[in-house]
């Protein structure tokens, strides 16, 4: 493991992670640098740039580069399916912190790995280069790659902002923009590419101008999984009407009270909402199979690919971009 992660684990016994598929294989990366999960969107290419820079987009007014994680760690080239997304992520490079997206088959779930969970990536028998792995965990048995991604992104400055300018300058041409400032280019990619982040609000403080900690409902909606896997060993009985609501806990009441007055009318709210809804219905499912005994059926249900898994990966990648849009 290395000394990055190992000092992550002084400060807290458990870090989350976002897991997603590449070419078959399982990899994860910290939640912390996950800014959303977008569905597939149009990419505009961009000319003299290496081939796994599939171009940029445009994120709420920002150009941002997306790269193919295929291509940059030399795994073939895939059909663009349904579960086909960009992980928005923030990276460091070159001391500076760079808004950049991420092409992945499918996002997979978020997941909570203690340190004796991991061990260091192998020297040999990876199929990524061996700088780019944190550490190794393990998932139902089967492992997952953690990333570095400030290694598996350390791409000259430079050149993304070339990336960037390439597009606004086409954008500008295709608009008929005779006017178009090329120094005014250059100061807005700037600023997109190296805004500093404001540090997330510290566990457990509720956001003044949200009224909820938001990082905090990421977590207890993860943990949900460790206390269905405690109810499967120790046979429980689970209060099925009660997990199935999404209006009982924190979040649901927030979702449908001050949240509700406030953000109704955005496109993440409504997403946020349906997801948790479908995450609560998906846990009372799998708890009344445990209350049915069916306790391998119920086990089954919470593997890595169940609708358990992508409900609850949806809950917290919409949580997310909730977040980021309201703080």
């Amino acid at each position: 493991m290395n000394t990055e992660l190992q000092e992550s684990f002084t400060e807290t016994a458990v870090i989350q992670y976002l897991t997603f598929r590449l070419d078959g294989e399982a990899f994860a990366t910290e939640i912390s640098k996950v800014r959303e999960v977008l569905e597939y969107t149009k990419i505009t290419r961009v000319p003299r740039t290496p081939c796994f820079m599939r171009g940029v987009i445009n994120l709420r007014g920002s150009v941002v580069p997306v790269i193919d994680l295929r291509m940059h760690f030399g795994f073939p080239p895939g059909r663009r399916t349904i579960d086909t997304c960009i992980i928005i992520l923030e990276v460091t490079i070159d001391e500076k912190l760079t808004v950049l997206g991420a092409l992945a088959d499918s996002v997979q779930e978020v997941i909570d790995f203690e340190a004796e969970q991991l061990s260091d990536a192998p020297a040999l028998g990876t199929r990524i280069n061996n700088q780019f792995i944190s550490a190794m965990g393990k998932i139902d048995e089967k492992f997952v790659m953690i990333l570095n991604l400030d290694e598996v992104f350390k791409i000259d400055l430079d050149s993304i902002s070339g990336v960037t300018y390439d597009y606004q300058e086409s954008y500008a041409e295709e608009q008929g923009d005779e006017d178009h400032n090329k120094g005014q280019v250059i100061d807005i990619v700037k600023n997109n590419m190296t805004t500093e982040i404001t540090a997330a609000s510290p566990s457990n403080v509720v956001n003044q101008s949200t009224g909820i900690d938001l990082d905090s409902a990421i977590q207890k909606h993860a943990q949900w999984k460790v206390k269905l896997h405690s109810a499967i060993t120790r046979q429980e009985k689970l209060v099925v009407d009660e997990i199935s609501r999404d209006d009982c806990c924190i979040f649901g009441k927030w979702l449908y009270g001050e949240a509700k007055s406030k953000y109704s009318h955005l496109n993440n709210y409504i997403d946020c909402r349906d997801k948790h809804k479908l995450f609560h219905l998906e846990a009372g499912r799998v708890a009344q199979f445990i209350n049915d005994e069916k306790y391998d059926e119920a086990e089954t249900m919470l593997g890595a690919s169940s609708s358990y898994a992508q409900a609850s990966s949806g809950v917290a990648t919409a949580i997310i971009s909730l977040r980021k849009e309201i703080e």
